[in-house]
């Protein structure tokens, strides 16, 4: 006997209805700054008590897919990935427009790219991972809660950068940073908005003075430190409560030259270049020389090459972060 096709069209209906209201989370789980193009639905499933919550994937950029879902059911979102992370529970929305492509700042040698406006993973609210995107897989994360630095409040037209308590904020890195024969090269955006003695925005190490590569703030300056070679900027040019550009490269004749706001900023430094062998203790906001503080302010962006950038390379990526962060020169 035939069945009246109407009660079946209608049912069709009523299932694309509830599949569609799945694949659009609620605007408090989302986290804007998403890498530019629409990323389309699905991707990596999350795996949380509240459900399984699918994330979205590609997109024009398709940088750093959003995180897994929360264990204990907590929120799991992302700035800068390929699209909008759901709650735990829901589909991830679409990836909407957002930055646009990478820049072409120089990429031979680019060891670690971390990007407040790209691939920063948020756990309640806090930064668990921020993805490296240089390509390398050099992730920093935080595995204690209490340690998570948080992001910024999203505003119109600027990027995110990720705020550090000056307590005990930090984010590691992997094992590795062995070979810088060619030189290092790093920049960094940065405002340290509680004064000390002395901070760290990236340290390579083994251990407390034991094979460490150090750039960060030094008695109101930049400074940069290779076992017991130390080389410092003009006195006061790395402020409290400024937005500072910061740039240094060590060459392999041991020259360095440090950079402030596109600014050259010391006189005729020689320092042996960092020792060939792999770094264990490696972090983003902290420093393990004793008479140091955690970092305590903003840090927008960082990257790190295992080379020494010609003059042209170096004010090609000094005018990238000061148009990006709209701040420090080098335009």
């Amino acid at each position: 006997m035939a069945r009246s096709p109407l009660p079946l069209l209608h049912a069709l209906l009523l299932v694309a209805s509830a599949s569609c209201s799945l694949l659009a989370p609620p605007d408090s789980d989302l986290i804007g700054g998403l890498a530019g193009g629409a990323g389309a639905a699905g991707g990596l499933p999350g795996n949380s008590a509240g459900g399984n919550g699918a994330h979205a994937g590609g997109g024009a950029n398709p940088v750093a897919a959003a995180g897994t879902g929360s264990p204990d059911g907590g929120t799991v979102a992302t700035v800068g990935g390929s699209g909008n992370a759901g709650s735990d529970g829901d589909a991830g929305a679409a990836g909407a427009p957002g930055p646009p492509d990478f820049p072409e700042i120089p990429r031979e040698s680019l060891l670690l790219w971390l990007a407040g406006d790209r691939g920063v993973h948020l756990l309640d609210g806090a930064v668990d991972r921020w993805a490296d995107q240089s390509g390398n897989g050099m992730d920093a994360f935080k595995n204690t809660a209490s340690q998570r630095p948080k992001p910024t409040p999203l505003l119109p037209d600027q990027p995110s950068s990720l705020v550090f308590d000056g307590v005990d904020d930090n984010l590691s890195l992997g094992e590795g940073f062995a070979d810088f024969t060619a030189g290092a090269t790093i920049f960094a955006v940065a405002r340290q908005s509680v004064d000390s003695d002395c901070s760290s925005i990236i340290q390579l190490s083994n251990g407390s003075e034991v094979d460490d590569v150090d750039f960060g703030r030094y008695r109101a300056s930049s400074t940069y430190e290779v076992l017991d070679g130390t080389v410092t900027g003009v006195a006061g040019a790395f402020t409290i409560g400024k937005e500072v550009l910061l740039n240094v490269v060590h060459r392999p004749d041991e020259t360095v030259d440090i950079r402030i706001n596109g600014e050259f900023s010391n006189g005729a430094s020689h320092i042996a270049l960092p020792a060939l062998l792999s770094r264990s203790k490696n972090f983003i906001g902290r420093s393990l020389y004793g008479e140091c503080s955690p970092f305590a302010g903003n840090i927008a962006e960082v990257l790190l090459y295992s080379r020494a950038l010609s003059l042209a390379e170096v004010q090609r990526v000094e005018a990238y972060l000061s148009q990006k962060w709209q701040c420090c020169g080098g335009q």
